[in-house]
């Protein structure tokens, strides 16, 4: 059972301090230097990380199984952090800006799961919409 939940605690943890983090960036700073950083320490840590769990396999060898994805993950989360930071430059709370792009990307993605990937879409999920446009509007009003 530890083993279903610690994922999500990492994520929610790690994702706290990102928006922590991200409303920090210091706004005299060229956001891109401050990414140079960030994608420099991210590498380091994922690298040692590789060294830790690889188990005698070698990096380079690993190098072979790279397809899209990971290419287009380093493109996204470069576009994610980016956002993120002149939401925040640009008078974003903290306390909504996550709320609102997450709440909206869980919806894309309903769609997403329904039209490419034939997930089943039921009335459950129709409410869960629903909830979530009615919250976007009440959070978007104050």
């Amino acid at each position: 059972m530890g083993q279903y939940y610690l994922p999500i605690i990492c994520v929610i943890f790690a994702n706290t301090l990102y928006h922590i983090c991200s409303k920090h960036m210091p706004s005299a700073a060229n956001p891109m230097a401050m990414l140079v950083v960030t994608y420099l320490v991210a590498a380091a840590v994922a690298f040692l990380a590789f060294w830790a769990t690889s188990q005698g396999s070698s990096f380079v060898g690993q190098l072979k199984s790279v397809t899209w994805a990971p290419i287009g993950l380093g493109l996204c989360v470069v576009g994610l952090e980016l956002g993120f930071i002149f939401m925040y430059r640009f008078g974003w709370n903290i306390s909504l800006a996550s709320l609102v792009t997450s709440v909206t990307v869980s919806m894309v993605l309903l769609f997403v799961g329904l039209l490419i990937y034939k997930e089943h879409f039921d009335v459950n999920k129709i409410v869960g919409v629903a909830l979530c446009v009615t919250g976007l509007i009440f959070v978007s009003k104050g």
